[in-house]
């Protein structure tokens, strides 16, 4: 395994295991590195189809997280196409997603409910509970 394995554990632990799933389907690098398993973070966003156009991103890009779990649910983005999509705490969600994000030191399982241009909806899968999330105004 050249030592990847080992990096791969590092990294989950960090990050958690979709954002490897997400890395290792687009990735911009090819392998793990140590002292830099931010770069887990770095993919490139692929269109489903080959003739659809690009998402026209109407917030600010994601910015690379600090090692360490956010405090808080935060919306960092949004991609409007054929297919929007929001990032929240940097993990991406289409319409009607479920995933588990970390955040406050556990993880959540989220629904992503509604996508507009400048907030989302979300819905906790375990209480039902549902919150609105406004992207940050710069």
């Amino acid at each position: 395994t050249r030592g990847q394995v080992a990096l791969f554990i590092a990294a989950e632990q960090q990050y958690g295991f979709d954002d490897i799933l997400d890395w290792m389907h687009s990735g911009i690098t090819s392998k793990l590195e140590a002292g830099h398993l931010d770069e887990i973070r770095d993919v490139k966003i692929i269109a489903a189809k080959p003739n659809v156009a690009a998402p026209i991103a109407y917030a600010v890009p994601a910015k690379t997280l600090v090692a360490g779990t956010p405090a808080a649910l935060k919306l960092q983005g949004i991609l409007w196409g054929n297919a929007p999509s929001a990032i929240i705490n940097g993990h991406s969600f289409f319409l009607n997603d479920v995933s588990s994000v970390k955040f406050g030191g556990t993880n959540v399982t989220l629904r992503c409910v509604a996508i507009q241009k400048d907030f989302v909806r979300i819905q906790d899968v375990n209480s039902g509970k549902e919150q609105q999330l406004d992207l940050p105004k710069n």
